[in-house]
């Protein structure tokens, strides 16, 4: 009897094409997702029983059963983000949320948590990393597809607690060479004090109010949602100080987080100074008399600003400077850090200025410029010299045998 596909056998599921070919099908059940799989190949067989023994190869003659009890990444996402809203901050939560939706439940959100292993993960990881922004301008950078991956391993973490699973699939992740990471060890992410001074002076005539901001944040060293949340009633100009008393985050106010602390209070430099009553002067002017309880830094509108405010400014103020560099409002952050080096400051008071918890987060900020390598360089050749000098001080001169 002909079918379209070929010769039907006495075994179900393998048809003859022609003679040493055959067709088999089959579904069986992945026991990863639990979902139903059409295998549907052409073998070779001498004949249709050594075709279906083939065809029971390729289901599986011993599928694992679905137990009661397993749970998928998608269903345990779920629990989990509800599990963390009330133990972390609406912005945190909204990235958990981000990552896990957009970027690992379309992978691996099908799978049976106990069933995802290394490799799967390490797929995952390599489709980040190919994968282009939705305007198709060009791929992720190293440092997003890092966040969604430590959003998935911290809910790994917490999943093997949950559902006792017996191992951690997202040890030993690779993710190749971190380009951006080189960039950053070479200084190339970074500014120095003379192209910060030539941006903020651009962006003095070209945008006055962007410019404020900016030169707040590089003469505090702090974050862009601590200074964008800074009220005129934090400035005591008795005492010279700024007091660092909360944080906005998409024009949301809340407390400063344990996660990003900052210092309570810092002394304000007489440039800064100058430049705050400039700008609470022309705010006065161009709006209405300006209150300790108004924004000190806010937008058209009177609302609180957004990092995305200062992306144009920051842009077209580095063209004015010709500076070649992707600038953003955290680089002011760096820059403070490595002023506050170089002036000699200690660890100790760095770290109370910047608001760092640990020596390790001071000296990532860190970065050392090839001027003062050349200095350093200089030094050694200077010590060299003197342990030269020093080790041929008391020595004898040889004596020549008499002829």
């Amino acid at each position: 009897m002909q079918s379209r596909t070929g010769t039907r056998t006495k075994y179900p599921g393998v048809q003859m094409l022609e003679p040493g070919l055959y067709r088999v099908r089959g579904k069986v059940s992945d026991s990863r997702s639990g979902l139903t799989k059409e295998v549907d190949k052409r073998v070779e067989a001498a004949s249709a029983q050594e075709a279906a023994a083939i065809r029971a190869t390729l289901l599986g003659a011993k599928v694992r059963e679905t137990s009661s009890g397993r749970m998928k990444v998608g269903d345990f996402a779920k629990s989990w983000i509800e599990s963390k809203a009330a133990v972390v901050s609406r912005y945190t939560l909204e990235g958990y949320a981000y990552a896990l939706e957009k970027h690992v439940l379309p992978v691996l959100g099908t799978f049976y948590y106990d069933a995802v292993g290394h490799l799967d993960v390490q797929a995952m990881i390599g489709r980040w990393l190919c994968m282009k922004k939705d305007d198709g301008s060009r791929r992720y950078a190293m440092r997003s597809v890092k966040d969604w991956f430590w959003v998935f391993r911290n809910m790994t973490h917490d999943a093997m607690a949950h559902l006792d699973l017996d191992r951690d699939p997202t040890l030993r992740i690779s993710f190749g060479e971190d380009h951006v990471a080189q960039g950053k060890q070479h200084g190339e992410l970074k500014l120095t004090i003379e192209e910060s001074d030539r941006l903020l002076d651009a962006m003095r005539v070209r945008r006055p109010k962007s410019y404020a901001l900016l030169q707040t944040s590089k003469l505090t060293g702090q974050r862009f949602c601590h200074v964008s949340a800074l009220k005129w009633s934090d400035v005591d100009w008795a005492e010279m100080l700024i007091r660092f008393r909360r944080k906005q985050v998409r024009g949301v106010v809340g407390p400063i987080s344990k996660k990003k602390p900052v210092p309570t209070e810092i002394p304000v430099l007489p440039e800064l100074a100058r430049v705050l009553l400039a700008h609470g002067r022309r705010n006065g002017e161009l709006r209405y008399p300006v209150g300790l309880d108004d924004w000190i830094f806010p937008s058209r509108k009177g609302t609180l600003k957004q990092p995305s405010s200062l992306v144009t400014a920051i842009r077209s103020s580095a063209e004015a400077a010709k500076i070649d560099k992707r600038i953003t409002p955290h680089m002011m952050r760096y820059l403070f850090n490595d002023v506050l080096r170089l002036a000699g400051v200690d660890q100790v008071t760095r770290k109370s200025l910047t608001g760092h918890v640990t020596d390790e987060m001071t000296e990532h900020y860190s970065s050392v410029l090839l001027s003062e390598k050349r200095v350093a360089m200089a030094r050694v050749a200077v010590k060299l010299a003197e342990g030269k000098v020093g080790s041929l001080v008391g020595m004898e001169p040889k004596t020549t045998r008499a002829a």
